[in-house]
Protein backbone atom coordinates (compact mmCIF):
# COMPACT_ATOMS: atom_id res chain seq x y z
CA UNK A 1 0.00 0.00 0.00
CA UNK A 2 2.73 2.63 0.49
CA UNK A 3 5.16 1.59 -2.42
CA UNK A 4 1.64 2.51 -4.53
CA UNK A 5 1.19 5.53 -2.69
CA UNK A 6 4.51 6.52 -3.40
CA UNK A 7 4.49 6.24 -6.93
CA UNK A 8 1.01 8.12 -7.08
CA UNK A 9 2.87 11.11 -4.85
CA UNK A 10 6.18 10.82 -7.59
CA UNK A 11 3.68 10.88 -10.89
CA UNK A 12 1.76 13.62 -9.09
CA UNK A 13 5.25 15.71 -8.62
CA UNK A 14 6.23 15.35 -12.09
CA UNK A 15 3.20 15.85 -13.29
CA UNK A 16 3.06 19.53 -11.39
CA UNK A 17 6.81 20.08 -12.51
CA UNK A 18 5.95 19.58 -16.24
CA UNK A 19 3.23 21.99 -16.26
CA UNK A 20 5.51 24.92 -14.69
CA UNK A 21 7.96 24.02 -17.47
CA UNK A 22 5.27 25.16 -19.66
CA UNK A 23 5.74 28.47 -18.69
CA UNK A 24 8.95 28.32 -19.42
CA UNK A 25 8.17 28.14 -23.42
CA UNK A 26 5.96 30.97 -23.83
CA UNK A 27 7.40 33.95 -25.35
CA UNK A 28 6.26 37.64 -24.11
CA UNK A 29 3.76 39.33 -26.49
CA UNK A 30 3.50 42.97 -27.11
CA UNK A 31 1.37 45.58 -28.43
CA UNK A 32 2.29 46.40 -32.18
CA UNK A 33 4.12 49.60 -31.77
CA UNK A 34 3.85 52.51 -34.71
CA UNK A 35 7.10 54.08 -34.78
CA UNK A 36 6.34 56.23 -37.52
CA UNK A 37 2.93 57.36 -36.03
CA UNK A 38 4.63 58.30 -32.42
CA UNK A 39 6.61 60.56 -34.55
CA UNK A 40 9.94 58.04 -34.94
CA UNK A 41 12.07 58.35 -38.16
CA UNK A 42 11.75 55.59 -40.84
CA UNK A 43 14.61 53.75 -39.54
CA UNK A 44 12.90 53.19 -36.29
CA UNK A 45 11.72 49.63 -35.79
CA UNK A 46 9.34 48.36 -33.01
CA UNK A 47 11.38 46.13 -30.81
CA UNK A 48 10.19 44.42 -27.10
CA UNK A 49 7.27 47.68 -27.10
CA UNK A 50 9.03 50.33 -27.89
CA UNK A 51 10.95 52.08 -30.63
CA UNK A 52 14.32 51.83 -31.47
CA UNK A 53 16.93 52.13 -34.48
CA UNK A 54 17.49 49.06 -36.48
CA UNK A 55 20.46 47.59 -36.06
CA UNK A 56 20.63 48.95 -32.41
CA UNK A 57 20.61 46.32 -29.72
CA UNK A 58 20.13 48.73 -27.04
CA UNK A 59 22.58 50.85 -24.71
CA UNK A 60 25.27 48.97 -21.91
CA UNK A 61 22.49 49.25 -19.35
CA UNK A 62 19.61 47.47 -21.14
CA UNK A 63 21.79 44.50 -21.92
CA UNK A 64 22.96 44.11 -17.91
CA UNK A 65 19.25 44.39 -17.18
CA UNK A 66 18.64 41.57 -19.51
CA UNK A 67 21.51 39.50 -18.67
CA UNK A 68 20.65 40.14 -14.91
CA UNK A 69 17.17 39.17 -14.97
CA UNK A 70 17.86 35.86 -16.80
CA UNK A 71 20.04 34.74 -14.35
CA UNK A 72 17.84 35.69 -11.50
CA UNK A 73 15.33 33.78 -13.81
CA UNK A 74 17.11 30.35 -13.83
CA UNK A 75 17.86 30.87 -10.15
CA UNK A 76 14.00 31.31 -9.18
CA UNK A 77 13.48 27.59 -11.22
CA UNK A 78 16.09 26.09 -9.39
CA UNK A 79 14.36 27.31 -6.39
CA UNK A 80 11.24 25.82 -7.47
CA UNK A 81 12.66 22.64 -8.47
CA UNK A 82 14.55 22.86 -4.98
CA UNK A 83 10.75 23.26 -2.83
CA UNK A 84 9.46 20.03 -5.23
CA UNK A 85 12.40 17.93 -4.53
CA UNK A 86 11.96 19.03 -1.13
CA UNK A 87 8.01 18.09 -1.10
CA UNK A 88 8.96 14.36 -3.00
CA UNK A 89 11.13 13.82 0.01
CA UNK A 90 8.88 14.61 2.26
CA UNK A 91 6.23 12.28 0.71
CA UNK A 92 8.35 9.54 0.80
CA UNK A 93 9.89 10.26 4.02
CA UNK A 94 7.76 7.57 5.64
CA UNK A 95 8.31 9.11 8.75
CA UNK A 96 11.89 8.77 9.19
CA UNK A 97 12.11 11.49 11.27
CA UNK A 98 15.43 13.06 9.54
CA UNK A 99 14.61 12.33 6.40
CA UNK A 100 11.16 14.76 7.50
CA UNK A 101 13.86 17.32 8.94
CA UNK A 102 16.05 17.20 5.76
CA UNK A 103 12.91 17.45 3.61
CA UNK A 104 11.95 20.28 5.36
CA UNK A 105 15.09 22.06 5.60
CA UNK A 106 15.09 21.42 1.46
CA UNK A 107 11.73 23.35 1.14
CA UNK A 108 12.73 26.48 3.38
CA UNK A 109 15.92 26.71 1.24
CA UNK A 110 13.95 26.57 -1.43
CA UNK A 111 11.55 29.18 -0.28
CA UNK A 112 14.43 31.53 0.95
CA UNK A 113 15.80 31.15 -2.66
CA UNK A 114 12.19 32.06 -4.48
CA UNK A 115 12.23 35.20 -1.89
CA UNK A 116 15.57 36.28 -2.21
CA UNK A 117 15.73 36.03 -6.50
CA UNK A 118 12.23 37.72 -6.77
CA UNK A 119 13.77 40.40 -3.96
CA UNK A 120 16.90 40.85 -5.79
CA UNK A 121 14.74 40.80 -9.67
CA UNK A 122 12.62 43.78 -8.05
CA UNK A 123 15.71 46.07 -6.56
CA UNK A 124 17.77 45.54 -9.60
CA UNK A 125 14.82 46.32 -12.00
CA UNK A 126 13.86 49.42 -9.65
CA UNK A 127 17.91 50.65 -10.01
CA UNK A 128 18.40 50.49 -13.38
CA UNK A 129 15.23 51.86 -14.29
CA UNK A 130 15.35 54.67 -11.82
CA UNK A 131 18.55 55.68 -10.73
CA UNK A 132 20.14 55.50 -14.39
CA UNK A 133 17.83 58.08 -15.85
CA UNK A 134 15.51 55.56 -16.84
CA UNK A 135 17.61 54.27 -19.43
CA UNK A 136 17.16 50.35 -17.95
CA UNK A 137 14.49 48.99 -20.13
CA UNK A 138 12.31 52.44 -19.89
CA UNK A 139 10.71 53.09 -23.10
CA UNK A 140 9.52 56.11 -21.96
CA UNK A 141 13.18 57.52 -23.23
CA UNK A 142 14.66 57.54 -26.31
CA UNK A 143 17.61 58.41 -28.27
CA UNK A 144 17.02 60.54 -31.05
CA UNK A 145 19.81 61.78 -31.85
CA UNK A 146 20.06 60.60 -35.46
CA UNK A 147 16.86 62.60 -35.88
CA UNK A 148 18.06 65.78 -33.93
CA UNK A 149 21.84 65.63 -34.47
CA UNK A 150 22.25 69.23 -32.33
CA UNK A 151 20.50 71.57 -29.75
CA UNK A 152 19.00 73.73 -32.59
CA UNK A 153 16.96 70.74 -33.81
CA UNK A 154 16.52 68.53 -30.40
CA UNK A 155 13.70 71.42 -29.31
CA UNK A 156 9.67 71.03 -28.76
CA UNK A 157 7.61 68.17 -29.24
CA UNK A 158 7.65 65.68 -31.92
CA UNK A 159 5.11 62.48 -31.52
CA UNK A 160 4.41 62.38 -27.88
CA UNK A 161 7.59 63.13 -26.87
CA UNK A 162 9.79 65.92 -25.35
CA UNK A 163 12.62 66.68 -26.51
CA UNK A 164 15.66 67.24 -24.62
CA UNK A 165 19.44 68.11 -25.66
CA UNK A 166 22.23 67.12 -23.21
CA UNK A 167 24.85 68.80 -23.78
CA UNK A 168 27.29 66.41 -21.73
CA UNK A 169 26.40 63.63 -23.70
CA UNK A 170 25.96 65.44 -27.32
CA UNK A 171 22.41 63.18 -27.57
CA UNK A 172 19.10 64.17 -27.87
CA UNK A 173 16.64 62.43 -25.77
CA UNK A 174 12.31 61.95 -26.34
CA UNK A 175 10.81 61.15 -22.94
CA UNK A 176 7.27 61.25 -22.55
Amino acid sequence: MKKTTKIKSLVAAVAVACCGFVGLLSTPTYADVDCQALGFPVDYKPVGGTCMKEGENGNLWNVIQTVINVILGIVGVIAVIMIIIGGIQYSTSSGDSGKVKKAKDTILYGIIGLVIALLAFAIVNFILTNVFNGSGGDSSKVDLTSSYPDSLTCTGTQGGYTLTWNASESKCWGTK
